[in-house]
Parts: C-alpha cells; sequence; structure tokens
C-alpha cells in the first residue's frame, strides 16, 4: 500500500532519522579511501588479488540490491516494512564492518579467504540496512519540503562521516596503533563498526509510529497483488528513474576513482600522505555549504535541474585541476572545495529524484509504486560505480611499476595517480551533466502529476 499522506514531522524525528547517513557514509568513506590501502600497503596483498576481490563482491552487490528491494517491498510486520530490517541488522552490520579492517595471523591464501568473505558479508549486511533505511524517507512523509529538509540534516551527518572516515581516519590509524597501522585499523574498524550499529538503532527507535503498515496478507488475495505488482518492462522505461541513477554512477565513479587513490596522490605526488586529510576536510568545508542552502535550491531550481548544475561544477573543478597540472597544493585545495560544491549539489537530490520517479511510474501504469525496488537502484548505482571505479584503481596499479613502501615512484607511477585524481573524474561528471540534462526534460511531467496528487488529497481532506 502507498502511502500518500503529506506529513509534518517534528523536528526531533527529522534530526535523529538523519543520523543514520553518518553510519551510511560512514561505510561508503572508510571503503573508498582505507580499504585498497590497508590490504595493499598495510596487509601487503598483490593490488591484482584485491581488486579482484572487491570486483566479484560488487557483482554480487549489483545483483543482491534488487533482491533485497524486492524482499522489502513484500515484508509484512507489525515493525513496519523498512524498521523491521533496521531492528534486527544492526548490530550484524557494524560487526561485519569491524571484521573488515582486523586481520589474524593467517598466511597469503588465509588472508584472502578472510579478505573476500568479510568485504562481500559488509555489502550484504549494508544493502540490508541502507536499502530499508531509504525507502523508510519516502514512508514517513511525501511532503517534498520535509523530504528536502531532512537531506538537509542528513547532509551535515554526512559530513561528519568524512571527517571520521576520511579526514580523520589515517591520523586516528596512527595515533591509535602508536605507528602500528595493521593494530590502528583495527581499533578503527571497532570503533566505526560500533558508531554504525548505534546510528541505525537509532533510526529505527526515532520513526516508531511514523512508519505506515502494510495490509496484512489476508486482506489482499494473490491474484490482485499479482495484478497490482510492476513488471520489470515497465521499471526499465521509468525514464527519469534510469537517467538519475546513470549520473549518479557516474559521479560514483569520479568520486572513488579519486578517494581510492587519494592516499597515494597525497604521499608520492604531493609528498606527504598527511595532505589527504587537509584535502578532504576541504572538500567537506563545500559539501557543509551546500547543505546550508539545499532546500532554498530545492525549492528555487527543483531536483533534476541541481543534479545538472551540480555535475558541472564537478567537472570544471576537476579540469580546473588537470589545466593547471596542480602546480600548488592551493590550486589542489581550490579544486577539492569547489569540488565537494558540484559533488554534494547533485548528490544531495539524487534520492528526492528516486522519491519523484515513484509518482512518475504510478501514473504512467496506474500500479503502485515498488518503492524499495527502486530506491534500490540508488544503492545500486553508487556499489557498481565502486565495483568499477576501485577495482580499475587497482589493476591500473599493478600496470605500472608501483613499488609498494618506496620513497619515490617512477613518473609513469604519479603520472597515472595524476589522471586518477583530475582527468578521468571530470570526464565522468561532463558524463553525468548530460544525464542531468535529460533528466529536466522529463521534470514538468512530474510536477503536473504531483499537482494532480495534491489536489486528490486536498479533495479527499474536504470531502472528509
Amino acid at each position: 500500500m502507498e502511502n500518500t499522506a503529506q506529513k509534518k514531522l517534528p523536528l526531533k524525528v527529522k534530526w535523529l532519522f538523519a543520523s543514520g547517513d553518518f553510519a551510511k557514509t560512514l561505510l561508503v568513506v572508510i571503503t573508498a579511501v582505507c580499504s585498497l590501502y590497508f590490504y595493499t600497503d598495510v596487509l601487503g596483498m598483490d593490488p591484482d588479488v584485491v581488486a579482484l576481490i572487491i570486483l566479484i563482491a560488487k557483482i554480487w552487490d549489483f545483483i543482491n540490491d534488487p533482491m533485497m528491494g524486492a524482499i522489502v517491498d513484500r515484508t509484512r510486520s507489525k515493525e513496519g516494512k523498512c524498521r523491521m530490517w533496521l531492528k534486527y541488522m544492526s548490530v550484524p552490520g557494524g560487526v561485519v564492518l569491524a571484521l573488515n579492517f582486523i586481520m589474524p595471523e593467517l598466511a597469503e591464501t588465509g588472508k584472502i579467504v578472510w579478505v573476500a568473505i568479510t568485504y562481500t558479508l559488509q555489502g550484504m549486511a549494508s544493502t540490508a540496512l541502507m536499502i530499508p533505511q531509504n525507502t523508510l524517507m519516502s514512508r514517513i512523509t511525501t511532503d517534498p519540503t520535509e523530504r528536502a529538509a531532512i537531506n538537509s540534516y542528513r547532509g551535515y551527518f554526512s559530513v561528519a562521516a568524512n571527517l571520521v572516515g576520511g579526514s580523520l581516519a589515517i591520523p586516528f590509524v596512527q595515533f591509535a596503533g602508536s605507528g602500528d597501522m595493521r593494530k590502528g585499523f583495527a581499533i578503527f574498524g571497532i570503533v566505526c563498526g560500533i558508531l554504525y550499529a548505534i546510528n541505525y538503532l537509532i533510526v529505527y527507535f526515532c520513526t516508531k509510529g511514523y512508519e505506515p503498515m502494510e495490509p496484512e496478507k489476508a486482506e489482499v488475495s494473490h491474484e490482485q497483488v499479482k495484478k497490482e505488482r510492476v513488471k520489470l518492462g515497465e521499471v526499465l522505461t521509468n525514464w527519469p528513474w534510469l537517467l538519475v541513477l546513470l549520473a549518479y554512477f557516474l559521479i560514483m565513479i569520479a568520486a572513488s576513482i579519486s578517494s581510492s587513490t587519494g592516499l597515494y596522490y597525497a604521499q608520492y605526488n604531493l609528498g606527504d600522505v598527511n595532505i589527504y586529510s587537509v584535502m578532504s576536510t576541504i572538500g567537506i568545508v563545500g559539501s557543509v555549504v551546500i547543505y546550508f542552502v539545499l532546500s532554498t535550491l530545492v525549492k528555487r531550481f527543483g531536483n533534476a535541474k541541481l543534479v545538472f548544475f551540480g555535475s558541472i561544477i564537478g567537472a570544471a573543478a576537476y579540469l580546473f585541476r588537470y589545466v593547471t597540472m596542480d602546480s600548488s597544493v592551493w590550486i589542489v585545495y581550490v579544486g577539492y572545495f569547489i569540488g565537494g560544491l558540484g559533488q554534494c549539489l547533485a548528490s544531495s537530490v539524487v534520492m528526492l529524484v528516486v522519491y519523484d520517479s515513484f509518482v512518475y511510474i504510478r501514473h504512467m501504469t496506474g500500479k503502485p509504486a515498488p518503492e524499495a525496488l527502486l530506491v534500490s537502484g540508488f544503492s545500486v548505482a553508487y556499489k557498481v560505480g565502486m565495483a568499477i571505479a576501485t577495482p580499475i584503481a587497482g589493476w591500473l596499479l599493478g600496470m605500472v611499476p608501483y613499488v609498494k613502501g618506496a620513497a619515490v615512484q617512477e613518473q609513469s607511477v604519479l603520472n597515472l595517480f595524476f589522471y586518477e585524481n583530475t582527468l578521468i573524474p571530470a570526464v565522468a561528471f561532463a558524463i553525468a551533466a548530460v544525464m542531468g540534462l535529460a533528466l529536466m526534460k522529463f521534470d514538468k511531467e512530474i510536477q503536473h502529476y504531483k499537482a494532480i496528487d495534491a489536489a486528490a488529497v486536498e479533495g479527499q481532506t474536504n470531502n472528509g
């Protein structure tokens, strides 16, 4: 049953719900920033082997996410079809996250098996939490203003997660391990796992009574359910959904390639691995600026236009660094700030466009939107983007004469890190901008459908 009521939520509920984005973003950031570095430079594993493990795990994610979306859509529980998953998967998700950065004393084959198992389980656990959380936001309110406000609040927690997982990660690891990076990463993983579980449990508790309940199975016949179920072909002609996910996929490629090689770039091209913390922090400052004005921008321009504007800004930031050859560390910092503005602007409204696609497919098919299935496309987009980006970074690393732990690398290695942090992200953002431009053509139609829904709700209220 699709919830069409426009609810105003207490401020406390909006903030506590938004806190779940700390957990979600923390996992994304530490996976992108720390995993490859931890596996290769700390554990000494072969980059090609690590890249293959990550690719296989992400391919499974690609299959697993839509499956999870379909499962959530068919879930019937007194806890709510989304909240039930948050209740039972939060702690297991935190445990698996911690295990990703804990390595027992194993031989090389044992390391490979351990990484393959923990990395794959971490992806499955995050799917079982992320899809219900993102779907839950569309169910606790359909008011566009409320959703935009929640997304702004979510942004602040994402910033905090970026600080913990990006800017503060390596300094914390170095401090906690007292020079022993392996020990430091283990402590870091445990802390992150605890925070991860707590945040998702907060989302579960704060939304009690706000998620609409699905009708009991006995109330709806099997034939009626089958008749109202959206078919795969109808999902694949949901053009606003497809376009925004493709744009987000490209943005994730840009962000993931840059993030997964950022530590290498800071250490070898810029001469100090700790510069990466400064770079990340400056990018986060750019994100904070956007979060302050996001609700206003959404009201003024709409979701589709912001995907386009953000992608253009992101492309310009990386192209600026490429053209200037990052000739000064201040150019790098300026590029990171502008890039933070663009990436945040585009990424922050992707989910809002996905929610808009609920309206589009419902009016095009006359059937209830498969909410969680459509939301699963969001996680597929970013995971597949990472699945392509991170292994590619690992394989490229294996193709050049990269020497682990060397004080100086060959020029071809330095060139690779430079392109991965400037030109490649610029191209990905530019193509995402084209998707955003195409998306804008459907926005007028979606707004028309929203007006029809609003008039119908108002009519029901007046009749009541």
